[in-house]
């Protein structure tokens, strides 16, 4: 007789309950979420800084200047190269020459023309800079209404503030030399890739060595001889030093020995 295995037991199958959806506790996410970061609000909190400070400008007393000074230099930093830099850089202007810090507006003023040479102020700013060097700087007012004719077409905004520091460094008047020396060292910073710092760095070097300060013009020249790759430069500098070693600093053997390297080098 033939064996047939039993037959597999049947269950019964269950059905599957259907699946609830999950509710999504989420806030909705709206279409646009505008950013501080955007131009647009960024340009509106500019445009209302700016309109602020315009206006504690009118009323300031003179010890909320420097404040103001401050706050504007701050906003100018964060707006540079939008549409509002040059009335910042106006108003910059306005309170130097409210302080009568003149020395000080003129430059600020040359920024101004430098750095926005479209802009509709550089007209204003060379108007306030021929007022302040007509009464308070005659024997430069020539030189200043030189420099204030502005950059020539076609250069970049590194060349042009460049090309002004380049004027400023003949400059003789001592009032001038400091602040001279505090842009040469901010546009070193902002542009520390300038392709004529070296150029630049020499004739800063002059300046300190015309108004009494050896060793930090020493220093720019050794920059130049160890940096530089300008040949007829280099042996500019190396004689440069050799005479501050002989001269202001009255020291022969260092100046014997700036001498000889610019026999045996250049």
């Amino acid at each position: 007789m033939d064996y047939e295995p039993p037959s597999p037991r049947q269950y019964p199958v269950r059905e599957r309950e259907p699946e609830m959806p999950i509710p999504d506790r989420r806030q909705p996410v709206p279409a646009h979420v505008p950013s501080v970061m955007e131009p647009t609000a960024s340009i509106s909190r500019i445009e209302e800084e700016f309109l602020f400070l315009r206006r504690s400008y009118g009323t300031a007393e003179p010890e909320i200047l420097e404040s103001l000074l401050a706050q504007s230099r701050s906003l100018l930093v964060v707006a540079r190269k939008g549409e509002r830099a040059d009335r910042i850089q106006f108003l910059i202007l306005e309170i130097r020459r409210k302080q009568k810090l003149y020395a000080a507006a003129v430059i600020e003023g040359l920024k101004l023309i430098y750095e926005y040479p479209g802009s509709k102020l550089t007209f204003n700013a060379k108007r306030v800079i021929h007022e302040i060097a007509s009464k308070h700087f005659k024997r430069q007012r020539e030189k200043i209404a030189s420099i204030s004719k502005g950059p020539r077409i076609g250069m970049t905004r590194a060349e042009r503030l460049g090309s002004m520091l380049d004027k400023l460094a003949s400059f003789s008047d001592p009032l001038f030399y400091p602040l001279t020396i505090k842009e040469f060292r901010e546009f070193i910073e902002r542009y520390p890739g300038y392709r004529d710092r070296d150029s630049l760095s020499y004739l800063i070097a002059g300046l300190h060595a015309r108004n009494g300060s050896p060793r930090p013009a020493v220093f720019l020249y050794e920059n130049i001889l160890a940096l530089s790759d300008k040949t007829a430069l280099k042996a500019s500098a190396q004689s440069a030093v050799g005479d501050l070693y002989a001269g202001a600093l009255k020291d022969p053997e260092r100046a014997v020995g700036a001498y000889q390297s610019l026999a045996d080098g250049f």
